[in-house]
């Protein structure tokens, strides 16, 4: 078996790894355990390659979520993916949470917002007008400043809900309930790589959008 990708994400308390060939996931993990990525991670890795009864030479590239998400999370993923991507020099493909909550959306609805815990009632967020544009104006919002999003589609991570004092617009379609885990990288993984070319593994880096205030 070849030509596979491996995917990482560990954006948040979920540890999980993926293995996806020929427009199929091969196999998942996803353990939910905080602050025990680093102890998981390369065991998860090393027991999936065991199970589907392959080796590392057999990986086309690796792709792994870059955040916004834990600080802590993010730097354990993508220190683990690019220490890989550098001994088997293979191609490291980075993909925003971001991206993958605009993505995620089943319905062709835009403009449309996507939206991931930053804690403490804020959220970070980006925004697609329509499906050929790339995301835009990623920050940090609070979910006033999310209200005057008039139409279109809010897609929100699983570990958001909406406020009991939150109302929006009856044009606006909300999509809540998307886990981040490492089976949703692939399509846009997939497309990254055959578009290319790619930036090079000293270029990519974590997306935090916002400064680091406390341990994650």
């Amino acid at each position: 078996m070849t030509d596979i990708l491996l995917g990482i994400e560990t954006s948040g308390i979920l540890c999980s790894v993926a293995w996806y060939s020929n427009n199929r996931i091969l196999l998942e993990y996803n353990i939910e355990k905080a602050n025990a990525h680093s102890s998981l991670l390369a065991g998860l890795v090393n027991d999936g390659m065991n199970k589907l009864d392959i080796h590392f030479s057999d990986l086309e590239a690796i792709a792994v979520a870059c955040g916004p998400g834990s600080f802590t999370g993010l730097r354990i993923g993508m220190s683990y993916a690019k220490g890989l991507a550098f001994g088997l020099n293979l191609p490291l493909i980075a993909v925003s949470n971001l991206e993958i909550l605009l993505a995620a959306a089943a319905i062709d609805i835009y403009p449309r917002m996507a939206l991931l815990d930053a804690r403490r009632g804020r959220m970070y967020s980006a925004i697609q007008m329509d499906k050929n544009s790339a995301m835009e104006k990623i920050r940090v919002i609070s979910w006033k400043e999310v209200q005057t999003f008039p139409s279109g589609c809010l897609v929100l991570e699983n570990n958001l809900s909406v406020p009991e004092n939150v109302e929006f617009e009856p044009e606006l379609t909300v999509i809540d309930g998307i886990r981040m885990q490492a089976g949703r990288l692939f399509p846009l993984a997939m497309q990254k790589l055959k578009k290319g070319p790619l930036p090079s593994l000293h270029e990519i880096e974590p997306l935090y959008v916002q400064h680091f205030a406390g341990v994650q």
